[in-house]
């Protein structure tokens, strides 16, 4: 499953990650499991607007980012915080937008550590 974790729309409001039991939830798009459900604070962030449920409305595959525009690609890899869903992308698509895009990215979350 995927989600948009936004920490400032949590109450308090906050910056950065957020564990939840062993999910890690970074700022942007997570690939998280379905099992996060069962999770009770993972309602109150879905109510007040925390987290934001996209699947399945990102590419679940490369197949799925292949048939996106450079356009419509770009703003769903700068919110996507999943390293591996970012090199799995980078390795099935060669455009150079979307190559450039993914390791624009990438760079952004190494120095982010």
């Amino acid at each position: 499953m995927q989600i948009e974790f936004k920490p400032d729309r949590q109450e308090p409001s906050r910056k950065g990650s957020l564990s939840l039991d062993k999910v890690q939830l970074n700022p942007g798009i997570n690939e998280v499991p379905d099992e996060i459900t069962n999770h009770p604070f993972y309602h109150k962030l879905l109510k007040q607007g925390a987290i934001v449920v996209l699947s399945p409305l990102l590419p679940q595959s490369f197949e799925s980012l292949a048939k996106m525009s450079v356009k419509e690609a770009e703003p769903i890899i700068t919110k996507t915080s999943d390293r591996e869903l970012l090199k799995k992308w980078l390795e099935k698509d060669d455009r150079k937008g979307i190559t450039e895009a993914i390791e624009k990215r990438l760079e952004e979350l190494d120095g982010s550590i």
